[in-house]
C-alpha cells in the first residue's frame, strides 16, 4: 500500500504533456505506480501511408520502501500494460518490448521506462482528424485520472488523456487539442538534443547481406533516458537493430537496402521535481550501393577481362571498354569517385555523370598484363564513408595474347594466287600496286591463340582483328618481323596458309627477280578471276627434291606468343609435297 493518497500520472499525447491522477489506494499496485506516459509529438497518416509504428513509454516508479525485483519478461508484461482507445476511424495495436536483460531491480524511488511499440492504422481514408486515448495499467489495474481531485491546482492544469492530430493531409501542420503542461519547455523538435553518427555515408557491397554499420549516440545537455529509436523509410535489418536498442543511448545499425534514411531518437528528461521535458533529434544518413555495368546495363563478368590499347600504325587499336557505375540512391552520385587501384595495369578515365550513373572508360596499359586473374581493381570510393565496404570493387584481368596452342592442319589444296606485300601469303618485295602470279600448293593451318591464362581473346572488346606478325629464327637469331596480313578471328585463332608458291620458271628465282616484270594489279585480278592457261600451262607443280624447316615466333598486336612454331615442308622427286612436322 502507498503511504500517500495520490500519484501524478503524466500522459504525453501528440507531444503535449497532460497531467492526470492515479488512485493510490489500489491494493493490486504492490508499491509500483505509473509515473508518466510519453508518446511522440505528432502522427500523420495518409491513404498512401495508412499505418505507422511509434514507441510509447510508460515510466513506472517504485513508491514503496522496499526494493522490487522483476525476474523476467513475463512478469514485467503482467505488471505493466498500455491501453489505447482510438477516437475515430482508426485501429491500434501495441506490443511491450522487454529490456535486454533480467532481473530488473528497482530500489525505493527508482524508475523504469517500459517501452511499447504501437502500430496506428487509419481505417477511413477520408478522415481529416482523429485521436487516441491512453491509459497505463499496473498489475492489470487501469491508472485513471481524477480531474476533481486536482481542481484548483494551478501548477497542474486539468486535461484529458487524449489528443487530436491531423491525418490524411500530407504536409499539413498537425492540429492538436489539449492543455500543455507547464512543466514542458519546448525549443523545437530537437529541444537542444542531437544524435552523433560514426559515419554519414556507408557502402553496401555487391553480394553483401548488409551495409557497413553506423553507430548512433544520443546527446543532450541534461540527464535523460531513451524511450525508443526509429528510422524512415523502413529497412528490415535496421528496424530490428533500432527495436532491440530499446532504452539504450547508443545503437549500431546496418541496412539491407540502399537509400537516404532519417534516424530519430525519443528522449525524456525529468528534474525530479515534477518538471518534464522531451526531445526528438534526428540525423540523416545514406546507405550507398554502387553496381558496375557494361554499356548495355548488363552485369560485368567477375573478373572483367580488358585488353591493352596499342599504338603505332597498323598496331593502333583502342581496346578501352565503356562501363557504368550505377549509384543508389541517386542523391549520392556526387559522393562517389571511380578509380583504378592498379595504375601500371589499368587505366580508368573519361568519367561523366548523368542522373544516377557515372560513365567511364577502362583499358589495359603496359605490355605484360595481369600476373593473376583479377589482380587489377576498379573501385568506386564513397567520400567520407567508413569501413572496408566503403569501396565497391570490380575485379579486372588485363589480358594479352600470350600462348599458341596445338595447331590444326587442314586438307592439302592448290590454287592460283597473286602475291604482293598486302596478300596472304605475302611477298614483301612486291609493292601494293603490283602482283606476281603463282600456283600455291599447301595447307590452311588453324593457329589457336590464348591469353596468359589460357583463355580465348577473339572477342570484339579484346583482340578481334589484331594483326599477326611472324619473326623467323635463322641460325639461332630472330630476324626482322614479317608482315603476314593475317588477323586474329572471332574464334581466337587465325588461318595460316603454309606451302609453296610456284611461279613461272620455278624453281628458278622468283619472277620478280627475273627479266619478267611483275603484273599490274588490275591485270592480275582479272587473271586470277579467269586463269590464263597460256601462262600456267602446262600445269606448274613442284618438281625438285627439297626440305624446308621454318621456326618462327608469332607476335599478335605487338605481343610475343609462346611457344615458337616449327614446321617442316618436304618435296620429293615425284612432286609430292608433305608436311611431316607441325609444332605445337
Amino acid at each position: 500500500m502507498f503511504s500517500f493518497s495520490e500519484i501524478r500520472l503524466i500522459a504525453a499525447v501528440g507531444g503535449f504533456i497532460l497531467p492526470c491522477l492515479l488512485r493510490a489506494d489500489d491494493p493490486a499496485a504492490s508499491g509500483l505506480a505509473a509515473a508518466w506516459i510519453v508518446a511522440p509529438r505528432n502522427l500523420v497518416l495518409t491513404a498512401a501511408r495508412p499505418q505507422a509504428t511509434k514507441p510509447i513509454v510508460v515510466i513506472i516508479q517504485n513508491r514503496s520502501a522496499e526494493t522490487k525485483v522483476i525476474p523476467d519478461a513475463a512478469t514485467l508484461e503482467r505488471l505493466v500494460g498500455l491501453q489505447i482507445a482510438p477516437l475515430g476511424e482508426a485501429a491500434v495495436q501495441s506490443e511491450l518490448v522487454p529490456p535486454p536483460s533480467f532481473p530488473i531491480t528497482l530500489r525505493p524511488g527508482a524508475k523504469l521506462a517500459v517501452v511499447f511499440h504501437v502500430t496506428f492504422e487509419l481505417r477511413d481514408p477520408a478522415a481529416r482528424v482523429f485521436g487516441f486515448q491512453y491509459a497505463a495499467t499496473i498489475d492489470g489495474v487501469r491508472q485513471t485520472q481524477d480531474p476533481a481531485a486536482n481542481a484548483g491546482a494551478a501548477s497542474a492544469p486539468v486535461a484529458p488523456t487524449w489528443g487530436v492530430m491531423t491525418v490524411n493531409a500530407a504536409g499539413a501542420t498537425p492540429q492538436e487539442r489539449g492543455v500543455r503542461s507547464r512543466a514542458l519547455q519546448t525549443r523545437g523538435a530537437d529541444n537542444g538534443a542531437s544524435i552523433t553518427a560514426s559515419a554519414m555515408q556507408v557502402g553496401l557491397k555487391k553480394g553483401a547481406p548488409m551495409s557497413d554499420p553506423i553507430t548512433f549516440t544520443a546527446k543532450w545537455d541534461r540527464s535523460f533516458f531513451v524511450s525508443g529509436w526509429e528510422e524512415t523509410p523502413s529497412d528490415t535489418a535496421a528496424d530490428m537493430a533500432f527495436k532491440n536498442a530499446q532504452n539504450s543511448k547508443s545503437v549500431k545499425a546496418q541496412w539491407q537496402n540502399p537509400g537516404d534514411y532519417t534516424v530519430k531518437v525519443f528522449l525524456i528528461h525529468s528534474d525530479g521535481a515534477g518538471n518534464f521535458d522531451s526531445a526528438e533529434p534526428t540525423v540523416d544518413v545514406h546507405v550507398i550501393r554502387v553496381q558496375f555495368k557494361d554499356e548495355n546495363d548488363a552485369d560485368l563478368a567477375d573478373p572483367l577481362r580488358v585488353g591493352i590499347t596499342t599504338h603505332g600504325g597498323i598496331f593502333e587499336a583502342d581496346r578501352s571498354q565503356n562501363l557504368k557505375a550505377k549509384v543508389e540512391p541517386q542523391s549520392q552520385v556526387g559522393n562517389v569517385e571511380v578509380m583504378s587501384d592498379s595504375g601500371s595495369l589499368l587505366s580508368v578515365f573519361d568519367q561523366q555523370t548523368s542522373g544516377d550513373t557515372i560513365t567511364f572508360k577502362a583499358e589495359g596499359v603496359g605490355t605484360e598484363g595481369s600476373s593473376s586473374r583479377g589482380d587489377a581493381k576498379i573501385k568506386a570510393t564513397i567520400k567520407n564513408a567508413s569501413g572496408p565496404a566503403s569501396k565497391a570493387e570490380q575485379a579486372v584481368s588485363v589480358v594479352r595474347p600470350a600462348m599458341i596452342l596445338q595447331q590444326i592442319v587442314g586438307s592439302q589444296y592448290h590454287e592460283n594466287i597473286q602475291l604482293n606485300t598486302l596478300t596472304t601469303p605475302s611477298d614483301p618485295r612486291i609493292p601494293a600496286n603490283l602482283v606476281v602470279l603463282a600456283t600455291f600448293y599447301g595447307w590452311f593451318i588453324t593457329v589457336p591463340v590464348r591469353d596468359q591464362f589460357g583463355d580465348s581473346i577473339g572477342d570484339s572488346k579484346l583482340y578481334l582483328d589484331a594483326p599477326v606478325y611472324e619473326n623467323f629464327l635463322v641460325g639461332g637469331d630472330l630476324q626482322a618481323l614479317k608482315r603476314t596480313n593475317m588477323k586474329l578471328g572471332a574464334g581466337s585463332s587465325y588461318l595460316d596458309p603454309v606451302g609453296v608458291p610456284i611461279g613461272r620458271g620455278y624453281p628458278s628465282p622468283h619472277p620478280s627477280l627475273m627479266n619478267l616484270p611483275p603484273y599490274n594489279s588490275l591485270i592480275a585480278t582479272q587473271h586470277v578471276a579467269n586463269p590464263n592457261p597460256a601462262f600456267f600451262g602446262p600445269k606448274a607443280q613442284p618438281n625438285t627434291v627439297e626440305t624446308n624447316t621454318n621456326t618462327l615466333q608469332v607476335e599478335i598486336a605487338t605481343f610475343p606468343c609462346k611457344p615458337s612454331i616449327k614446321r617442316v615442308l618436304m618435296l620429293d622427286a615425284q612432286g609430292n609435297l608433305t608436311l611431316p612436322t607441325v609444332e605445337p
